[in-house]
């Protein structure tokens, strides 16, 4: 889960920053710098989040289903040396 929200923050910084530099008409030279690096920041805001995200998710599953007790292991019926059960 975390990933795939760092990916989603990184792509949604690279998109709109993209949007903003073709629509103010710069040069694509001076634009895709300026893309890869709101597309680090993004991912890096994306980590954090997905972190958060993610420990909540996990919190609030083991809020509402408990992990299961385990019960130790009860003692099988005793064998004779030749590795039959007594009757």
């Amino acid at each position: 889960m975390r990933r795939r929200i760092t990916a989603i923050f990184a792509l949604l910084g690279f998109a709109v920053t993209a949007v903003l530099e073709a629509l103010k008409g710069g040069a694509l030279g001076e634009a895709v710098p300026r893309m890869i690096i709101a597309a680090l920041a993004m991912a890096a805001v994306g980590l954090v989040a997905g972190s958060i995200a993610e420990a909540a998710v996990e919190e609030a599953i083991e809020i509402k289903a408990p992990a299961p007790q385990v019960k130790p292991a009860q003692k099988e019926q005793e064998t004779d040396d030749t590795g039959s059960e007594e009757s």
